[in-house]
């Protein structure tokens, strides 16, 4: 806990920070962006420590219950873990950089939202610790991955060794995709069960179709939280992956020649 206390301090502060910041918003804020604006914004979170970026509308259903957003419109993020500290799941060292990267997008959004409500347009921050809604989910409606048996997004950029937070914006012309290229990973999981069969608390679905619904639960969350918080954090789902141990684009080759 000594070890992790400075993350913690820094996570609450953005949250904290992302609520009383709302008061900063204007009055009648900007929809439209330019897409040299977007362009901009796309190389600022770049330069922040952001992986990928993608875009999505949120509905009242995606809502946790008692919770709101400000705006329906959605720049999802996402920022890596140290792999080698994750290869060493469950331990301190995995800990360590899942509640720093935590702590590096709650600040990353609430910067992200200062400088849209700079530009006249209206922002939320939505820390990646304590969401409004399902990150994962929202993720892939964003198209950044697909969430794999495990319930974690998988993507190219760091399989599924990073974090996910959000900004919900004003900002009406968001350039969001209709198609998720990453679509097949789902396949992918309904023959792997790494995550399954290596679960220290016995919490991921065995089952042959996993992630077939928006909604359908991955994890059964009465066997994965007292584990994962008895040691303040576990991780060992996403060191015996094969997106993480192999790389999304090794997984990719090997599914297209089979």
């Amino acid at each position: 806990m000594i070890r992790i206390l400075p993350h913690i301090r820094r996570i609450k502060r953005a949250q904290k920070r992302s609520i009383i910041s709302l008061e900063k918003n204007p009055e009648n804020p900007e929809t439209i962006a330019s897409d040299d604006f977007l362009q901009d914004l796309e190389l600022t979170l770049t330069t922040m420590g952001v992986s990928e970026i993608g875009y999505a509308t949120v509905s009242e259903d995606e809502i946790f219950q008692q919770k709101g957003i400000l705006y329906t419109n959605a720049i999802v993020i996402t920022a890596p873990m140290d792999r080698e500290k994750i290869d060493t799941a469950p331990s301190l060292d995995s800990s360590d950089t899942s509640f720093a990267s935590y702590a590096m997008l709650g600040e990353i959004v609430n910067q992200v939202a200062g400088f849209l409500r700079t530009n006249g347009f209206g922002a939320q921050a939505d820390p990646a610790l304590g969401g409004k809604v399902s990150f994962p989910n929202l993720a892939e409606k964003a198209k950044i991955g697909v969430r794999g048996r495990h319930g974690l997004l998988i993507s190219p950029a760091n399989g599924p060794c990073q974090r996910i937070a959000a900004i919900y914006t004003s900002i009406t012309n968001l350039p969001v995709s209709s198609e998720n290229p990453h679509a097949w990973i789902r396949d992918f999981c309904k023959t792997c069960g790494e995550c399954a069969r290596n679960c220290p608390g016995d919490a991921i679905d065995r089952g042959t179709d996993p992630g077939s619904e928006i909604r359908r639960p991955f994890l059964d969350a009465k066997k994965c939280h007292p584990y994962f918080e008895d040691r303040h954090g576990c991780g060992v789902c996403i060191r015996v992956c094969p997106f993480h141990i192999q790389g999304y684009e090794r997984i990719r080759a090997m599914v297209k020649e089979r």
